[in-house]
């Protein structure tokens, strides 16, 4: 299992490639990341931190941003 990067601050981040593996029961994947960002959806970017061309997701963002954005079952 991959560790998420963890930068000062006690921030964690984690690569789209790795994200899926920290929510295994979830059913996110590498894809839907991708989807998500690239189509802007709910505020996603707030997320983000690019460093260079690496994308670096800010989990506790995330983790965040996916408590306001999860749909009800009806």
């Amino acid at each position: 299992m991959t560790q998420a990067l963890q930068i000062q601050n006690n921030k964690r981040f984690a690569t789209v490639k790795e994200l899926p593996s920290l929510y295994p029961h979830a059913g996110i994947t590498e894809a839907s990341i991708r989807w998500i960002r690239f189509n802007n959806t709910s505020d996603f970017n707030q997320c983000i931190r690019k460093m260079g061309r690496r994308i670096l997701i800010d989990i506790d963002a995330f983790e965040n941003w996916l408590d306001g954005n999860t749909e009800t079952g009806r």
